[in-house]
């Protein structure tokens, strides 16, 4: 049997990050969100600020190379780097991978779930919650006003979405793209990761 794996895709402000420790810590398999991949990136010789472009800009290599081109006024074909955001997505694709091989975990978004389509113990979780919910919470965990926490919550939504659309060609948030969708709200963190390590063991058993 292949190695059981979770994605945990998320709304910001859904608590999506506490729930894949908390399911982490039920279920006894390592979660990796994106600062244990960039982690692992650096093996590769990719420095850590490169990944920060990656979810605000992506795009492809020509595309890429055509505006570095126009803008250094350069042969496009001459100008590609190497470290543009398609090589950084293959290479957090390959670790991802490479992850997956070598034992259960859990991973928080970075598009894993269509990385890993072809596994055949995989699961797909999408949580997701109200606006109010969302923007009072990252209102309390970061402290910012009821304004800056509704526009950092309609930006890294924004951000996310579009990062994930262009790279799978699938909609972010599309309900048929994950095996079970869930809302913290009103049941609380904790309840939500029991609930998904109950599902998790289902599947399993």
């Amino acid at each position: 049997m292949e190695n059981n794996v979770i994605v945990i895709s998320r709304q910001v402000g859904s608590g999506g990050d506490e729930i894949a420790r908390k399911l982490s810590e039920l279920i006894n398999i390592p979660v990796y969100d994106k600062q244990k991949i960039v982690d692992l990136a650096k093996e590769s010789g990719i420095s850590e600020n490169l990944f920060d472009g990656l979810e605000e800009h992506p795009t492809s290599s020509l595309l890429y190379s055509l505006v570095i081109g126009l803008k250094s006024g350069s042969d496009a074909s001459c100008i590609a780097s190497p470290f543009h955001t398609d090589n950084v997505f293959g290479v957090q694709a390959n670790i991802i991978r490479r992850l997956a091989d070598n034992g259960s975990c859990i991973f928080l978004g970075r598009c894993a779930d269509y990385i890993l389509r072809e596994h055949n113990n995989l699961t797909n979780i999408y949580i997701w919650a109200s606006d109010d919910f969302r923007v009072n919470r990252v209102m309390n965990k970061i402290g910012l006003t009821h304004t800056e926490a509704v526009d950092y919550v309609s930006r890294i939504d924004k951000r996310r979405r579009s990062y994930y659309d262009f790279y799978t060609s699938k909609a972010w948030g599309d309900v048929e793209n994950y095996d079970l969708t869930i809302n913290p709200e009103k049941i609380g963190i904790d309840n939500t990761a029991k609930i998904i390590a109950e599902y998790v063991n289902s599947k399993i058993g």
